[in-house]
């Protein structure tokens, strides 16, 4: 069963037809997270609310597209950075611990506008 079209999938089309390279290889790793259901629910959730409409969203669904952001970025550390197996570590170490205080802080925005389902 294929995937229907999503507010998100149009906003990415436009960004790659006119962005430049730098836009383009983020787009790549977006079409790469909207391939896992809960990483397309949760970009989609984003775009909503950032223009201005009120999105529910599960703790799940953040809990999950949080965690598949962390997989794409040390695949990206893994295979485009040029650097010892030590640094490629504490990179990933860096970013994991970035990524939990992201992963909490919109947790509790999104409890605080009653936007977050258990």
């Amino acid at each position: 069963m294929a995937r229907q079209i999503t507010l998100f999938d149009i906003f990415i089309a436009v960004l790659e037809r006119n962005g430049n390279d730098s836009t383009r290889n983020m787009v790549r790793k977006t079409r790469i997270l909207m391939n896992a259901p809960e990483c397309a629910e949760y970009l989609n959730c984003l775009l909503i609310n950032a223009l201005g409409v009120l999105c529910r969203i599960s703790e799940n669904v953040v809990d999950k597209a949080v965690d598949c952001i962390i997989h794409l970025h040390e695949n990206d550390i893994e295979c485009f950075y040029s650097a010892t197996q030590q640094q490629k570590e504490a990179e990933k170490t860096a970013m994991r611990a970035f990524m939990e205080q992201y992963r909490n802080s919109v947790k509790e925005f999104l409890m605080s506008q009653k936007l977050l389902l258990n």
